[in-house]
């Protein structure tokens, strides 16, 4: 990561370099053409389109790239100063690269690891759902004045699931993570929504059995009856069940078949009793 900073660096100076050296060359042709044009001598045409060319590209190159650099020094510090510099000392991690974080770090005397590509891993909060909030528990500050902000998400059980915005995401602690996924697997309540196809607005239905729910899942796991994906595009219900903190969700969606309801999770589909169908298809 530092070896590519630095060359992105080095090849944006040569660039303000050259367009500072061509914005030189233009000033001084359009120092000549003044000149000339003071003592009353004639100036060639080709003079003038070279002394104005070379000073636009020149700026264009040279001038304007500068002025971006100091306006995002200038943002940057501002942001930090609003986003860091209430932050109790405790809960700012110092770190030299990017790459020193990973899939993991150390934050107020925990092990945090990344969770995203765990095998298996089934905390992934839908940060598209209004029910997902975070709050600003501390930053990671690098060498070269950047940061990122570390955001607690808030959860049911009030644990330690942190974001950072990066494909790891989100991160707990190595200790609880066992302990948070029979939570959410098995235990939270569960909430949802439900449409008819994607292009409809989605409806909140209410008053769930979240157990009910669980053995639907479950048994579509267990007893997959090979049913292919061909009606993908054809299903009769959509349905959304999450967590209130949306760490955690489940998606079925189920069509009609000559063998009674199928329904679909993580692409595995199965024939479920005609108690489930009828309670799946009430959820409207």
């Amino acid at each position: 990561m530092a070896f590519f900073a630095m060359v992105l660096a080095t090849g944006v100076l040569f660039v303000v370099g050259a367009g500072l050296f061509i914005l030189l060359i233009g000033i001084i042709l359009d120092i000549i053409w003044r000149v000339r044009k003071k003592k009353e001598k004639n100036v060639p045409t080709a003079l003038k389109v070279f002394a104005i060319l070379l000073t636009i590209l020149g700026t264009l190159q040279g001038i304007v790239p500068l002025i971006l650099f100091v306006g995002t020094g200038i943002s940057s510090k501002i942001k930090y100063r609003s986003e860091v510099s209430s932050l109790p000392k405790d809960s700012i991690i110092y770190m030299d690269d990017y790459s020193d974080i990973e899939d993991q770090f150390d934050f107020k005397g925990k092990h945090l690891i990344g969770v995203n590509y765990k095998p298996n891993n089934i905390l992934t909060p839908a940060e598209d759902n209004e029910d997902f909030k975070t709050e600003t528990a501390g930053a990671i500050i690098f060498d070269n004045g950047k940061h990122y902000l570390i955001k607690k998400i808030q959860n049911d059980t009030n644990a330690d699931i942190y974001k950072l915005g990066l494909i790891y995401d989100p991160y707990v602690p190595e200790d609880e993570y066992d302990e948070l996924t029979d939570y959410y697997l098995n235990k939270a309540p569960l909430y949802c929504k439900y449409n008819k196809t994607p292009a409809d607005e989605l409806k909140t239905i209410d008053n769930i059995d979240s157990e009910r729910i669980r053995s639907i899942r479950d048994y579509v796991i267990n007893n997959e009856g090979g049913y292919d994906s061909s009606n993908d595009n054809s299903f009769d219900g959509y349905l959304y069940f999450y967590s209130k903190d949306t760490v955690y969700y489940i998606n079925l969606n189920y069509y009609e078949s000559d063998r009674g309801l199928v329904v679909e999770y993580n692409g595995k589909y199965a024939v479920v009793s005609d108690e489930d169908a009828a309670y799946l298809k009430s959820l409207k």
